[in-house]
């Protein structure tokens, strides 16, 4: 197809894919390019349909600030020199339907359910918005700097997912402790320490995954294990990895857990934390 480049044109890198049920986003160094995720015809660009951002604008965009639900794309930018950050709403058209101003940058958003949920750098770290960006709840709680995981299920939906009937959580992990903040209330519903940041973790509708320290007992020295924490917050089991095993990445998918080491795949049931199989 002739869309007007040439053969001197600049690659393009894609730094991260956000998708939706409608759309799909392609954030690059400079902008955000909105797709329709059906037939991947090219919907809009943000630097396009913002173009009075600020000066900091389509510049300032990162994955962590890009969010797609359904058939609205949300964004966040810096807001020039004022230290700020602006937030806006786009629907699949391209058009704008709400933008809100804060006084503080910002370093995540995701979005759950009705709330748009941010991580400013100062005032209360973390807060809450309605889809029309109006307020819901403003925390001062740790949070991390990248965008956290999602988890839990709400309403009906946990009887068929067998999830546990806890709501939606995003799951705020810094340092050793794990915070569950309850969208829906708009406060924090639990915590719970041992789990390390700077080790993987994983989610899904029951509740997050870490590696953690399992006390040995009995003259056994302690090790490394898998911790499952619920929706709930309740410890739910502790498995202990094999001798010499070293999780570098942790993926929960079909109600098993993943452990990757190397070229080696540790799966665990997830509802008992059963050893499953190792993949070489």
């Amino acid at each position: 197809d002739d869309d007007g480049a040439t053969g001197d044109a600049p690659a393009v890198t894609v730094d991260a894919v956000r998708a939706g049920g409608r759309l799909a986003v392609a954030v690059t160094r400079d902008d955000a390019v909105v797709l329709d995720a059906g037939s991947g015809d090219r919907a809009f660009a943000v630097a396009e349909a913002w173009p009075d951002a600020g000066d900091g604008s389509p510049r300032s965009l990162s994955p962590d600030r890009v969010a797609v639900d359904g058939d609205a794309v949300w964004v966040a930018v810096d807001e020039g020199d004022s230290g700020g950050a602006r937030i806006a709403r786009f629907d699949a058209a391209g058009e704008r339907s709400a933008t809100r101003s804060l006084e503080a940058g910002v370093d995540w958003l995701t979005v759950v359910d009705d709330a748009v949920v941010v991580a400013a750098d100062g005032g209360p770290s973390v807060r809450g918005f309605d889809r029309d960006l109006g307020p819901r709840f403003a925390l001062d709680v740790p949070a991390p700097n990248e965008r956290p995981p999602v988890g839990g299920v709400s309403g009906d939906d946990a009887a068929t997912s067998g999830g546990d009937d806890a709501g939606r959580r995003v799951y705020l992990h810094r340092g050793e402790v794990v915070r569950a903040l309850d969208v829906a209330a708009g406060e924090v519903a639990w915590e719970h320490a041992g789990l390390p940041a700077s080790r993987p973790t994983a989610v899904d509708d029951r509740g997050i995954y870490g590696v953690g320290e399992e006390s040995g007992g009995d003259g056994v020295e302690p090790g490394p294990a898998l911790v499952a924490v619920g929706a709930d917050g309740d410890g739910r089991w502790s498995a202990p990895l094999p001798e010499g095993v070293r999780v570098e990445e942790l993926f929960a998918v079909g109600g098993r857990l993943i452990a990757v080491d190397g070229e080696d795949l540790y799966g665990f049931r997830a509802e008992p934390g059963e050893r499953w199989s190792l993949l070489g």
